[in-house]
Order: structure tokens, then sequence, then C-alpha cells
């Protein structure tokens, strides 16, 4: 489970990294990376309403989650990490979101580095 510390919660700061991110995505997600205001890396997690029901969203949101605590390592500190769920991951286990996730790190990292705000 993620501490609190690493957690993305408020809505400024999801809106900022939308705007001043770059983006990667594959089948079953979008990952948009920003230079974070703190000295930690935060990550947030956005699963709408198409996905489905409150369940599935929930379900969906807890193995993002885990995928993301088993790749704390990948992660650049003093950036913001927002993960979106497409409709692809509902069929996906663990093990896949993992796969998925640590994919689109790699896409992030392999390109232009990202300035500080």
């Amino acid at each position: 489970m993620l501490a609190k510390t690493y957690r993305l919660t408020r809505r400024n700061d999801f809106r900022r990294v939308y705007t001043r991110g770059k983006s990667a995505a594959n089948y079953s997600l979008v990952l948009y990376v920003a230079p974070s205001k703190n000295q930690t890396m935060r990550i947030g997690f956005s699963v709408s309403k198409k996905i489905g029901k409150a369940v599935v969203r929930n379900r969906v949101k807890r193995l993002m989650r885990e995928a993301s605590f088993h790749l704390l390592t990948s992660f650049d500190e003093h950036k913001d990490y927002v993960f979106i769920a497409r409709s692809g991951i509902k069929e996906k286990n663990l093990a896949e979101i993992e796969k998925q996730m640590a994919s689109l790190l790699k896409k992030i990292q392999n390109n232009k580095p990202i300035k500080k705000v």
C-alpha cells in the first residue's frame, strides 16, 4: 500500500500534472508526468465511470495502487505521476497492470527530460 506522502489527492495537483506534464499511453493506461512542487514523488490514479460501476472502478484502483507499490524504485524523485485507466484494464490482472505501468514509465524516461516548474 502506498503511504500518504506518495499520494496525489488534490484536484489542483491533478490539473497541474495534466496541463504542464508530458504523457504516454498504451491500450489500458495513460500516464502523465510533471515536476513536483514538493521534494517527494507523488502518484495519483483516475478511473472514470466509463470503466464500470463502483465495484469495478475500486478494484481497478486497488490493482493500480498495488502495481505502483511494486514499481516504486522505477519512479523518479521530484515528479508527480497520474495514471488514467482505459477500458482495456478491466480484464487485466495485477501482473499485467504492473507490466503496462513499467512500459509506460520506460517510455516517459526515454524521452526528453522534464523541466522544473
